[in-house]
């Protein structure tokens, strides 16, 4: 008894590598599609181009905040100056607020889900034009579960959230800004 190589059958060659070119080329085609109707990633926003060098003004003691507002600006193509000049937009923090209240019991009434969330107050003021923009705001919240028997895990998994929806408020506001032209 002989065995037959995995690729033949019945006598015939039976190839794979065509299902495989026509897999990566559908991919390829999917990709040239969405890059051609204007979709972008999420992270990926287009800002006026009074925004091209940003100086963030900020009383707040949230320094996390900050540097995940710096980062996305900067993945946006923005330069972030560290010194407000006249070439430079002013991105004006108002108020970060950050919110934790209780929103889930356990049996023995012991706190069990927290409501989390990140609200942020601001405004621009073009370099060019001097012109302020509205006050606006962006916010989002999540339950977090708390397991009192992991209090280091615990506050590790809240710092954790708080960084993704610093990142996520940051996208909101950047959409909003560019909305704001």
């Amino acid at each position: 008894m002989t065995l037959d190589h995995p690729t033949k059958r019945c006598g015939m060659n039976v190839s794979r590598t065509p299902f495989r070119l026509t897999s990566w080329l559908a991919g390829l085609l999917l990709v040239a599609l969405l890059t051609g109707c204007g979709y972008h990633l999420r992270g990926a926003i287009d800002l006026p181009q009074y925004m091209d060098r940003v100086y963030i003004e900020s009383d707040t003691r949230d320094k996390e905040f900050l540097l995940e507002l710096k980062k996305v600006l900067q993945l946006s193509g923005a330069e972030v100056v560290n010194t407000a000049d006249s070439n430079a937009s002013i991105l004006r923090i108002i108020s970060v607020d950050q919110q934790r209240a209780t929103s889930g019991h356990d049996g023995n009434r012991n706190a069990a889900q927290y409501r989390i969330g990140l609200a942020v107050t601001f405004s621009t003021t073009s370099s060019t034009t001097k012109v302020t923009t509205p006050q606006m705001s962006a916010q989002t919240s999540q339950i977090f579960n708390y397991d009192p028997a992991q209090p280091v895990q615990m506050e590790r998994q809240e710092r954790t959230l708080f960084q993704q929806m610093s990142t996520n408020v940051s996208q909101q506001m950047l959409r909003q800004i560019a909305k704001a032209r």
